[in-house]
């Protein structure tokens, strides 16, 4: 995720490398600040986010939920099969993991992204914390209020709404 880089890319590697990777810059630092104060608001009980779920005590988390229908062979939609989503980065701050969660089909009652995904994120980021022995980064882990002051653009004609 570039947000938790800092707006820098850097080449993809499954060995490991000696020294600094160098990177490329392709999103201005001073939005990337921005969107990933967003992003931290997500996880904000007080400011009324969809991923309190993905909240872990002690740490400030960024990270954004969703959750997308199936799309039909035959077109459009289909309105009863979904994946529900969370990808977040951990502490915000500083990042040290960057996870994505996607459950294929989720079943029952609450089956959104920031009810079924986020809380498997906190587990793991979490857990990953403790193996990393990364310090506690925010006793409050509040993030600050922010405000927005426009939607986002309706899609195919279909207002945007909150899930």
């Amino acid at each position: 995720m570039i947000y938790a880089n800092e707006g820098i890319k850097k080449p993809v590697s499954l060995l490991k490398t000696e020294g600094p990777v160098e990177g490329e810059r392709v999103l201005d630092q001073d939005l990337v600040r921005k969107v990933n104060r967003m992003l931290e608001t997500v996880v904000s009980k007080k400011l009324g986010g969809t991923g309190v779920r993905a909240a872990i005590p002690s740490y400030q988390v960024a990270g954004k939920t969703g959750t997308a229908w199936f799309y039909n062979v035959g077109g459009g939609y289909d309105n009863e099969n979904y994946n529900a989503y969370f990808a977040g980065f951990v502490p915000a701050r500083n990042p040290r993991i960057v996870a994505v969660i996607s459950i294929h089909q989720p079943q029952g009652d609450e089956t959104g992204g920031g009810t079924v995904a986020a809380p498997a994120f906190a587990k793991i980021a979490a857990g990953a914390m403790r193996i990393l022995n990364v310090p506690p980064d925010n006793e409050d882990s509040e993030p600050s209020q922010i405000s927005m002051t426009s939607q986002p653009p309706a899609v195919e004609g279909k207002p945007w709404s909150p899930r």
